[in-house]
This record gives structure tokens, sequence and C-alpha cells, in this order.
């Protein structure tokens, strides 16, 4: 879906009042703690997208689904200056990763998504210990994620660009001029390819 930052605090709203779901970062800024937002004034005031290059990317942890946060340390490479950072390692995690604004043709709007692993592919291809992956609600996970992707597709998207939703924001800025990435290239709202809801 394309979203801006307005849109994405949007989202954050609704994970704090219809859900039990905790929100992280799930990669911790260089030689500091990981970050817990507890409520949308704690996220507003942390500005969680500032570490990202600008982007929002965070960890949906609900307690209905696993235990935790399970977070790790780890040292940086020291040709890349050194020091460590802190992780989310855990299976259960929804992911809200926000695209951007691309720095090329145009400065066009990226995707952004929500997901996370599921059952099956969480124990084919993840290397999470067994007993990490036993403890998950899977499908509590599946209920909330789609719970959060529902809301976003069929509450706060007011258009669509082939089957990804846009959202109010969105939407707005494109009436603007902003131009979305649609890989390979970006496209208008003017190039035939906008569909209202």
């Amino acid at each position: 879906f394309y979203a801006t930052p307005n849109d994405h605090r949007d989202i954050v709203r609704f994970v704090y009042e219809e859900t039990d779901c905790q929100v992280f970062e799930p990669y911790s800024r260089v030689n500091e703690e990981l970050r817990f937002f507890a409520n949308l004034q704690s996220f507003d005031a942390e500005n969680p997208a500032e570490a990202s290059h600008g982007r929002l990317y965070l960890a949906l942890i609900s307690p209905s689904v696993t235990p935790g946060p399970a977070i790790q340390k780890f040292n940086l490479n020291e040709s890349a200056g050194g020091g460590f950072r802190y992780k989310i390692a855990q299976p259960g995690v929804i992911s809200l990763r926000a695209g951007g604004i691309k720095d090329i043709d145009g400065s066009p709007l990226d995707w952004s998504d929500i997901d996370h692993w599921s059952e099956k592919g969480a124990w084919q291809r993840s290397s999470f210990p067994d007993a990490m992956l036993e403890a998950v609600n899977w499908k509590e996970l599946e209920r909330i994620s789609l719970k959060v992707r529902h809301h976003v597709s069929h509450r706060l998207a007011v258009a669509k660009h082939r089957s990804r939703p846009i959202l109010s924001d969105a939407y707005r800025q494109m009436r603007d001029g902003l131009r979305i990435w649609v890989g390979p290239g970006s496209q208008d709202i003017e190039s035939g390819e906008i569909e209202l809801k």
C-alpha cells in the first residue's frame, strides 16, 4: 500500500486502540537501547523514523501471540565504525515497513507493507529455536495481522493502484503532484491506473 507519515500514524493509532500489540523498533540506533513506544504520545515524541533514513520500521508484538520481546545484542563491523545495536529476535512479530520517498525519477513514494512469518514458512526457513516457534499462537497472529491489514485496505484507503491501496494523505499529495513508485518507474494521478474506491 501507499502511505505517507500521516497515514502511518493512523495505522499506529489503530494498533494502539484496537489490538493488544506492543510497539517496538526492530533495530536500535547505534550504541543505544532498543526503544519501546508505550502509546501514541510516546510514538510521536520519539519520532521512530529518524533512525531509518526517514522511513518507519516497527515491530508489533502481541502478548496473546508470543512471549517477548526477545532482544538480542550484536556488534557492528569495525570497518563500518564499530559499536553495537540491539534487535528483536523472535518469530510471531508483525512488521510494519513504511515506504519513503525514493531519490530517483522525481522522488516517487515507495510502497509500505505489513507482514510476518507464516507458521509453515517459519518452520521451514527460519533459524529460530523450536521452543520459540512452538510458543507462537499462529492463529492469533494471523487474526491480528488480518485485522490491521483489513483496516488499512478498507477503512484508511481511498483509492488504489492495481491491487495496492492508496491511503488518504498519500492520495491527497498525489493530487498535488506526488508520484508513486510502481517498479520500474513511477506514475502520477493522471496515469489512468489510479482508481477511487
